[in-house]
């Protein structure tokens, strides 16, 4: 119920910024977004919510009857028996016994006229998720607000009150609300559509998932990221994406020209792989840092920083091996290493031997590159007008933000915590039992930071 509720409040806030925009017609006229559908949709949408919390008030006070009802029920059970009651158990007070009370007539109402044979029903839940009107509404006729409004002329007709369906099920206002909602978005999502062109298809990779020899393979979930990038002369639209379940080898950056539609050239797409070696500049001095570098990572995760960098999320590729958060800029791509493709083209793009593989790791300056000690990570997001970076844990549970525009004394001091930390928590993992993962995840509370 805590997600349907909470589904139900984030449609209504978005159908309200839509309600604005339709109120705007300076600005938005041209959507076709019509004031009186979209109000009514906001209408619904906030019935809709208060049919949720009316559902979560029924569980509650369902739940709260039911067990009264049977720690009555068993008291009385162990007396007939002659058994010892729990003293725990021996003691209600008199709101418990209103809560037994409701149960039995919520559930077990006879009637006495013959009109309808004695029984009971537990369906006062169920009821809500039958697309069929309501067989027991809740009575809110002694809500002191219900009776502020109906006693109320100019309150009650006021259209910022969301109207209250009594008897409609959970249900039947979910489907109401569909419809609501598709009858305001129709015209928008009807000009919106006649404004947009198709200059061409680009199969970026095939889905093996369905073969036969995949059946062992992780679950793909690709990782795609898009960005647009102006420069004095040409605008491109680069789209940046994965065609392996992570980690994996290769990161594929396709680009196209986003201005000048009309002319022939803007439909061709161009394409270079990109590969991760040792990170940092080649070595031109032999020390010990130099010799244990990683030669090899993978990618994890990828996403746009800004128009000029790309952020990855890698992983070194050998036993044990760290995640690293970097820096990359698209610069390391070389204009001349794309390789073009037509949008007449009918095969996949990936599966050219001509695209180019560039190892961009030697690119990476030194200090656009952070291992990430004490944590093990799946994916991340971030932002380059906040400058910052959230790292998800592979346990999905906890987060690591990140600085990515830092002083370098800031960096140094929140070094010297990490390692007053990490020491204190490994001194404290000698005396518990803690999973590995676990304790790898905790050993590090402190924010961390790395030069963009």
């Amino acid at each position: 119920m805590f997600v349907i509720c909470s589904v139900s409040q984030a449609i209504s806030y978005h159908l309200n910024d839509i309600k604005g925009m339709a109120l705007w017609y300076d600005k938005f006229g041209v959507l076709g977004l019509s004031p009186q559908s979209v109000h009514e949709a906001v209408s619904y949408a906030g019935s809709f919510m208060l049919k949720t919390v009316e559902l979560q008030q029924v569980i509650d006070g369902s739940m709260k009857n039911f067990k009264a009802f049977f720690r009555w029920l068993y008291v009385v059970i162990q007396r007939l028996s002659d058994e010892p009651i729990p003293a725990e158990l021996n003691k209600m007070t008199q709101q418990d016994l209103n809560f037994v009370a409701d149960f039995l007539k919520e559930n077990f109402t006879e009637e006495m006229d013959g009109s309808q044979t004695s029984g009971f029903k537990l369906e006062r839940v169920g009821q809500y998720l039958k697309n069929e009107n309501l067989q027991d509404p809740t009575d809110n006729s002694s809500n002191p607000w219900t009776q502020f409004v109906k006693t109320s002329t100019h309150v009650k007709d006021s259209p910022l009150l969301f109207p209250v369906h009594t008897h409609r099920s959970l249900v039947q206002m979910e489907n109401q609300l569909e419809t609501v909602i598709n009858n305001a978005l129709f015209r928008p999502s009807t000009v919106i559509g006649q404004s947009l062109q198709c200059k061409g298809i680009y199969p970026l990779w095939k889905d093996r998932k369905h073969s036969s020899s995949a059946k062992d393979e992780k679950v793909f979930v690709p990782k795609i990221s898009q960005f647009t990038v102006c420069s004095d002369s040409t605008t491109y639209q680069y789209t940046v994406f994965t065609t392996k379940p992570s980690p994996c080898e290769l990161l594929y950056v396709a680009r196209q020209k986003a201005n000048g539609l009309s002319s022939s050239s803007s439909s061709e797409l161009e394409v270079i792989a990109a590969k991760f070696g040792q990170l940092g500049p080649v070595a031109e001095v032999e020390n010990k840092e130099d010799v244990h570098r990683c030669k090899h990572h993978k990618i994890l995760d990828v996403s746009f920083y800004d128009e000029k960098t790309l952020s990855l999320l890698l992983l070194e590729d050998e036993t044990d091996g760290l995640t690293v958060l970097a820096q990359v800029p698209l610069s390391a791509l070389s204009d001349t290493q794309y390789r073009h493709i037509n949008s007449n083209q009918s095969n996949v793009v990936t599966d050219g031997d001509d695209i180019v593989v560039v190892d961009v790791a030697p690119h990476v300056d030194q200090m656009n590159f952070r291992q990430l000690e004490d944590m093990k990570a799946v994916s991340f997001v971030v932002s380059g007008t906040r400058k910052v970076a959230c790292v998800l844990f592979s346990s999905r549970r906890r987060v690591r933000l990140f600085l990515m525009d830092v002083e370098d004394e800031d960096d140094d001091d929140d070094e010297e915590e990490e390692q007053d930390q990490s020491h204190s928590n490994q001194d404290i993992s000698k005396d518990g039992d803690v999973d590995e993962d676990e304790d790898k995840e905790n050993t590090s509370l402190e924010n961390s930071g790395i030069d963009g």
